[in-house]
């Protein structure tokens, strides 16, 4: 792939400045929300964090703990029900232990978006220690057959070996999983809960894991949220079809760490007033190591789309972000 250069950015008709990041939103205010006063982590990234008006509850995105990218969100009701979705890498399990053990050790609801470690590993990470501090009500995934799963990334095989053994160890003394599919709801509390926008889809054109992903519309109140894993442009394309209207939400995660994921068709319709970038600082800034810019990747083309939509609060998960 070709090194972007400024006259790229130019000919998409963005304004955006080349190198810099867009500023992320100051919250209004600070507050100590019920549930996110109980949060304790290992202390190596700062907290930020924002009041929207969660009624009690709150929102955890977590930063990498690794140089790898990773994704992983825990949901606080504000009854105390607990759901997290993916987590991060194994290296992110021991901060993601720490976090789960403050909020009480159990969770109700597990989601996991696709197969790939940087959003299973830190589950993983937890599930080999079988630390009986920690207990889930619910594994909630569906991920291909380890033979397609081997066919399509080979070099992935040992680790996804490694995140089905745990869960067979655990799922021995007990562990119940769910298999997700499109439509299911699973209620936090009166007014939160968590959807299942797609199916498994492995009959694609060009057959990769990351449109595999299932995707999740989480309900808080007066406010919908949109997880996408690290979806491409085919299930994107596909939710948009499927879902039409129904795809808007105020909230999104970006896709696929905010570069080579759903494309601008897919942000255009769901209509968010706000994007979460689960993007490391080298993603944010493109940097290969020799600066930013230096890299292939894509992440400044998709800061153009989210600002040619008008989306003007970005929260980058170079830190922690905690929404209350």
């Amino acid at each position: 792939m070709k090194k972007t250069t400024r006259r790229d950015f130019l000919a998409l008709g963005g304004a955006i400045i080349m190198d810099a990041a867009l500023p992320s939103a100051t919250p209004a205010a600070i507050t100590n929300g019920a549930q996110a006063t109980k949060i304790s982590t290992d202390g190596k990234k700062p907290i930020r964090r924002i009041e929207i008006g969660l009624g009690g509850g709150c929102i955890y995105c977590l930063s990498n703990r690794s140089h790898s990218q990773m994704f992983g969100a825990v949901i606080v009701s504000p009854t105390g029900r607990i759901a997290v979705v993916d987590g991060g890498c194994f290296a992110d399990g021991e901060n993601l232990g720490r976090i789960l053990t403050s909020l009480g050790s159990h969770i109700d609801y597990w989601f996991l978006t696709h197969a790939h470690s940087d959003h299973y590993g830190a589950l993983a990470a937890i599930l080999e220690k079988q630390s009986p501090a920690i207990s889930i009500g619910s594994l909630c995934m569906n991920f291909p057959d380890n033979d397609w799963l081997d066919k399509i990334e080979p070099e992935e095989s040992a680790v996804n070996r490694r995140f089905r053994f745990a869960a067979a160890l655990v799922r021995h003394h007990g562990l119940v999983c769910t298999k997700l599919g499109k439509g299911q709801t699973f209620d936090l509390c009166c007014n939160w809960k968590i959807s299942v926008l797609n199916d498994l889809n492995i009959d694609l054109k060009h057959p990769n894991v990351n449109d595999t992903g299932i995707c999740f519309s989480l309900q808080t109140g007066n406010y919908s949220w949109l997880a996408t894993g690290d979806i491409g442009v085919a299930t994107g394309r596909k939710l948009v079809d499927e879902l039409g209207e129904r795809l808007q939400h105020e909230y999104v995660f970006m896709s696929h760490h905010g570069q080579n994921g759903a494309d601008k068709s897919f942000y255009a319709a769901v209509k968010p007033h706000a994007a979460i970038w689960p993007t490391p600082d080298w993603l944010w800034e493109n940097n290969a190591g020799e600066g930013p810019g230096s890299g292939p990747y894509n992440t400044n083309y998709t800061k153009c789309w989210m600002q040619e939509l008008g989306v003007k609060r970005n929260y980058v998960l170079t830190e922690d972000i905690l929404f209350v």
